[in-house]
């Protein structure tokens, strides 16, 4: 291990702690799942009481991602669209993952209105809904309708979660040095798959990014307005932890791979890519080239 490595472990030591252990508890059952004759297969058990050796190794590396909070489910959730570096199975099952977190109350996203948008950030909303429509990793959203009538959603960085992730990525640095020198880790590119993940994640916490890129794909996308549709923002109402923008209601593209036929049998049959409207396809083709 690099000495550089150690200042970054023990500088955040208590959640250093807590990421060693589910990181141990979790090597432990993929340990004993390869060694059949221990009399321990089902000793480590999930919150379910379900012995961990029963699940895949790559459920198990989902699951400790979902264990390890907000911070390991974002670098999961990158890592499901790099099979390049984690391979296609584990990409697969990194897909899985949900930002299972609990929201801020309405109280904590109402301090936060009021630090970014001053103590007197009501006179600008008629209303907001107190049970958020979403909840994420970093933000969650909430609907909202302005004075004048404009539904909107409203999206709030979740309270503390900056410093929580800085010091996660920090911990996650030193480990990763300190893996580049474990023969059966290296070969994954521990630091270098650190470097890269990290500046993508940091950005998510600046929401002017993802402001100014709204704003881009609109200008870009502005001959097509018949077939695409970009929310347009309220810069008076975005900060780099507020994002208010126009409320567009509809249907996820997965869904339309998910088609229920009321037919006689009552059995759904699934679309599929074949079965996509060729105005569609060519609509997304062409948009996301443009992009």
């Amino acid at each position: 291990m690099k000495l550089t490595s150690i200042p970054q472990l023990y500088r955040n030591l208590r959640r250093g702690r807590e990421i060693l252990r589910v990181l141990r508890r979790y090597g432990l059952a993929d340990w004993i799942s390869r060694t059949r004759r221990l009399p321990l297969q089902n000793w480590i058990k999930d919150r379910s009481g379900v012995p961990l050796t029963q699940y895949t190794r790559s459920q198990r590396i989902r699951m400790a991602i979902t264990e390890l909070g907000p911070t390991f489910i974002k670098v999961g959730q990158v890592l499901a669209a790099r099979p390049d570096l984690v391979g296609n199975e584990i990409a697969e099952e990194l897909k899985q993952l949900r930002n299972e977190v609990s929201p801020d109350s309405m109280e904590v996203v109402e301090a936060t209105l009021a630090e970014e948008l001053g103590p007197n950030f009501r006179k600008h909303f008629r209303h907001i809904e107190p049970v958020p429509l979403a909840t994420a990793s970093i933000g969650q959203v909430h609907r909202a309708e302005l004075m004048d009538g404009q539904r909107v959603v409203l999206k709030v960085q979740r309270r503390g979660i900056e410093k929580m992730m800085r010091e996660d990525l920090d911990v996650l640095e030193g480990l990763a040095q300190w893996a580049d020198h474990v023969e059966s880790l290296a070969i994954w590119g521990p630091s270098d798959m650190v470097r890269q993940l990290m500046p993508m994640i940091l950005r998510e916490l600046d929401f002017n990014r993802e402001r100014s890129n709204l704003k881009q794909f609109a200008q870009i996308l502005e001959s097509d307005q018949a077939e695409i549709a970009i929310p347009s923002v309220f810069d008076q109402l975005c900060t780099r932890r507020v994002l208010v923008m126009e409320e567009m209601v509809g249907e996820p593209l997965a869904k339309i791979f998910e088609r229920d036929d009321s037919d006689t049998t009552g059995e759904s049959t699934e679309m599929t890519r074949a079965d996509l409207p060729p105005e569609l396809g060519r609509t997304l083709a062409r948009t996301y080239l443009r992009m």
